[in-house]
């Protein structure tokens, strides 16, 4: 008996240890994490154009926290410009509430427009940022990630307008920035500062769906998410299929709309897509969804050490088949292609937006031009052989890859 109770003494000393040594790793893993990423974030701004600034020049224009408002302008051009002129909006969700309250999008966000012949950031309101949304092209919507503050949103919008569009130029596209306020909760403990930061990303997905649902009817929407993003990308999908966020709903904008997604760093565990799980109403929404892969993101390699049983970042591993399997059909929507050979370690944006390569692999899907056609070969099921399949098919061909169940398409780089 004796020597019972000690076995169970050892064995609970022994789970102490374990406990307190997770704890310790999570701190210490989360910590490289804050610092790898900050040491590859100055690393990658290294682009000597000077990047866009708020214009002081004028009464009319105000600073990025203002709540002053322009009076809508009549006659509002179309925000259409190409990677020699650059014509974007970027919509701050900085001063909105961060929990706990829905504020009305008209008096809450703020709009900036930049223009090449102003050569500056001006500031805007929301009647004149609808007015300049053309419906008959499609909108590509990009969420920055954590620890941005509000020039390098500035600097890196710059230069991810000229990428993307340089990529396609001959096609119109319209460029919208979503800032939200991802360098203002640092805690002492790093732990802490990734959690609080990946539930406010989740959070302002609703300010996402909400600006969404004032995008005019039937105008397809692009969302691209970089790392935390990512999160608040699949939340707004989330919301816009139905789904609930931290207590708060969105009215369906327009259910006849189209929409894809696209990940580049995802900071989400790979199977909250999955049915019952944290985002499962997103794909219900969603045309497609592309997912960049890079297995030597050294950020998110500590990723699952954040929280008890979390999993890996889908970025990292990818949908795995288990999540296709949960899936089932929808799982056809998802296509993967993987940067890991062209981005390597890294993990801030500007890693992404210097290479072209990327940029071209994403015009299918941020044009809305036969996005089917765009990956190579097909992930099988786990009862079936590698297929291999040509990297350009016809129409016909693509048709059939599509209208098969439990499968990802995925294409290397």
């Amino acid at each position: 008996m004796l020597k019972k109770n000690r076995n169970h003494a050892s064995i609970n000393v022994f789970h102490r240890r374990m406990v307190s040594t997770r704890g310790l790793v999570e701190i210490f893993a989360t910590g490289l994490t804050l610092l790898l990423a900050g040491f590859s974030q100055v690393n990658a701004q290294n682009d000597p154009k000077p990047r866009p600034q708020i214009s002081q020049l004028g009464d009319d224009v105000v600073s990025p926290r203002s709540d002053t408002a322009i009076p809508a302008a009549a006659g509002v051009d179309i925000s259409l410009g190409d990677h020699c002129s650059p014509d974007y909006w970027i919509v701050s969700s900085r001063d909105c509430p961060q929990s706990g309250k829905q504020c009305d999008w008209s008096c809450c966000f703020d709009f900036f427009r930049f223009r090449n012949s102003d050569g500056c950031l001006r500031s805007g309101n929301a009647a004149e940022f609808q007015a300049s949304l053309n419906p008959d092209y499609p909108v590509c919507i990009v969420v920055h990630g954590s620890f941005v503050g509000w020039d390098d949103v500035c600097h890196q919008s710059y230069h991810t307008y000229r990428w993307l569009r340089k990529a396609c130029p001959e096609k119109p596209v319209q460029i919208v920035f979503f800032s939200w306020p991802s360098d203002s909760s640092v805690f002492p403990i790093p732990h802490h500062t990734i959690t609080k930061l990946g539930r406010m990303a989740e959070y302002n997905g609703v300010h996402l769906a909400t600006l969404i649902a004032h995008f005019p009817p039937t105008q397809p929407v692009t969302i691209l998410g970089h790392s935390h993003g990512t999160r608040t990308a699949v939340s707004a999908m989330h919301l816009l299929g139905g789904g609930c966020i931290q207590g708060r709903y969105v009215a369906d904008c327009d259910p006849s709309r189209r929409f894809h997604l696209i990940f580049a760093a995802g900071a989400i565990d790979h199977h909250w897509l999955n049915p019952g799980q944290r985002y499962d109403r997103a794909l219900c929404r969603t045309d497609c969804i592309v997912n960049l892969i890079n297995h030597r993101d050294i950020a998110l390699a500590f990723y699952p050490l954040r929280a008890p049983f979390a999993r890996q970042a889908v970025a990292i591993s990818g949908f795995t088949r288990r999540d296709v399997a949960s899936m089932g059909y929808p799982a056809s929507q998802i296509n993967e292609i993987d940067v890991t050979r062209l981005v390597g370690s890294h993990h801030m944006w500007p890693h992404y937006y210097r290479y072209p390569q990327i940029a071209s692999e994403l015009i299918p899907y941020v044009y809305f031009d036969h996005g089917d056609n765009a990956t190579p070969y097909m992930v099988p099921s786990e009862d079936e052989p590698p297929v291999s399949e040509p990297a350009s098919t016809t129409a016909a061909t693509s048709r059939a890859r599509s209208a098969r169940p439990y499968a990802i398409f995925r294409s290397a780089r």
